[in-house]
């Protein structure tokens, strides 16, 4: 049975300049790894230039002190009792960043077992299972590299290496304090995005997200509330949107600008793909993806070209939007197992649009954020929520029309 090495808990001051650091890079990249694992890209987390994360650099110190207290080789204890004990100090990070930053950098808001989504039951399981990892085997195996380095490798060194430690202490704390100012700035930042998201133009939203990239990309709760506050503002207007849609649709102006013929010169490349022609075969509510997907692409071709916006790119992500060939009714045919069609079809409905036809940003934009906001992110252009409006306007008419059928062919 692996047991604790109760002399490597009894750490000096000289000592902690060394752990520090060490198990601050350790459970970044740990982190790194976690996260580029389970979303499938590299992430870079945490608040820092530097690839460090401080949390897990003080609570190793914290449980190194802690269970030199308790000098008893029971894994059983340990798990219950730092499991508790590290949550307790997670939570009171959370509660201490909420208070700085007035925003939250984590949250298990989606986990079971959750308190005021700072701390969880399945993540505390986590924490136990590191801490018995730590203590009973890293620790231990790090701090005798270090009685080796300072003792048999580099004796009589150890004020340069003390030197040295200082230093790398001291940039972690003068990036902790940049990056947390950094941080304060970025709040602002985002503030304002989300107050005027609905009144930027598309390249001034552009220049919002790649300011705010390594946050965004590094916290999810971050990306969360950017996206529920966005989504609230937005749909605050969608429904005035649709009460006025058909009465814009009646403007002498509207229809003068917009013309079938245009239309039909722009979906000409795609229209004619035997493809994409396939559509016509699968139902949709009440008539086929094809015939739904050019209802919405007129519309919203017509709308976008009375906004001055980029109506061509507006008409090709609209008639691409629906572009999977299966019956979403059905479980059989489909290049997914289970259901889940709102989430999976618009990356699906991508990838066969990019096989066949040349994509421009804002139509791969539209065609993956049209079921927003089962999409998490929101629309990144105008054209993009042009066309989520309309698409679900028309489905939500298409739906009624089926179910009127329906209930026609019973009685």
């Amino acid at each position: 049975m692996i047991q604790k090495e109760i002399i490597t808990l009894l750490i000096t001051p000289h000592q902690i300049l060394y752990f520090f650091p060490l198990y601050a890079f350790l459970g970044w990249l740990g982190e790194v790894i976690y996260r580029t694992i389970t979303r499938k890209h590299f992430v870079n987390p945490g608040l820092l230039t530097g690839p460090v994360l401080p949390l897990y650099g003080s609570a190793s110190i914290i449980i190194i002190f802690i269970a030199s207290l308790f000098p008893v080789n029971n894994p059983i204890f340990d798990f219950v009792f730092f499991a508790i004990f590290c949550s307790i100090i997670e939570y009171f990070a959370a509660a201490l960043a909420e208070t700085y930053f007035k925003i939250r950098l984590w949250e298990y808001d989606d986990y079971r077992f959750n308190l005021k989504g700072r701390i969880c039951l399945r993540f505390a399981a986590y924490w136990g299972l590191y801490t018995l990892v730590f203590l009973y085997i890293i620790h231990p195996f790090f701090y005798n590299t270090f009685e080796y380095i300072t003792k048999d490798v580099y004796p009589g060194k150890e004020h340069s290496i003390t030197l040295v430690l200082l230093f790398i202490n001291t940039a972690i704390v003068l990036d902790f304090m940049i990056s947390a100012k950094a941080m304060k700035k970025f709040i602002v930042t985002l503030n304002k995005f989300i107050e005027n998201y609905i009144n930027l133009e598309n390249d001034q939203i552009q220049q919002y997200l790649y300011k705010m990239r390594k946050p965004l990309k590094s916290f999810r709760a971050i990306r969360k509330y950017t996206d529920f506050e966005i989504r609230k503002r937005l749909e605050k207007n969608l429904s005035d949107q649709l009460t006025g849609l058909k009465q814009l649709m009646n403007d002498k102006l509207f229809i003068k600008k917009s013309s079938e013929e245009e239309f039909k010169k722009i979906s000409h490349e795609i229209t004619s793909n035997p493809e994409y022609i396939k559509l016509a075969d699968y139902l949709h509510h009440d008539s086929s993806i094809l015939d739904h997907s050019l209802k919405v692409a007129y519309t919203s071709y017509k709308i976008a070209k009375f906004l001055g916006l980029d109506y061509v790119s507006t008409t090709r992500g609209a008639l691409l939007h629906d572009f999977f060939l299966y019956d979403w009714r059905s479980l059989e045919g489909r290049p997914y197992e289970g259901r889940w069609h709102g989430f999976k079809h618009p990356k699906i409905a991508l990838n066969n649009a990019k096989k066949h036809f040349k994509l421009n940003k804002i139509e791969e934009d539209i065609i993956i954020k049209h079921m927003w906001p089962l999409t998490i992110i929101p629309p990144r252009y105008k054209e993009s929520v042009i066309v989520t409006t309309i698409d679900k306007y028309i489905s939500s008419i298409e739906t009624v029309k089926a179910l009127k059928n329906s209930n026609s062919k019973k009685d």
